[in-house]
């Protein structure tokens, strides 16, 4: 929820100065939200269900990222008959 605040700010400011901000579009596509190892270790199963549904979460450490989550892509289905 964090990363709102700052890319609102960021856009505004950058607004503006008459600056466009491409980095920042990328990043705000990239990431999400942002979750403190503590929020994370606390809500685990309501993050992962979040990453499931297909939002990528970065993970904060003392306010610098240290890990990204995402969703795993479905494994595609395989036969059950070894024949085929």
């Amino acid at each position: 929820m964090k990363s709102l605040k700052k890319q609102r700010w960021w856009q505004s400011h950058a607004n503006r100065a008459g600056v466009v901000s491409i980095a920042a579009a990328i990043i705000s596509e990239v990431v999400a939200s942002q979750v403190s190892v503590r929020d994370l270790k606390t809500h685990l199963s309501e993050w992962l269900g979040r990453v499931q549904a297909g939002e990528v979460v970065e993970v904060t450490s003392h306010r610098k990222p240290i890990a990204r989550i995402t969703a795993v892509k479905p494994a595609e289905p395989t036969s059950t008959n070894p024949l085929q």
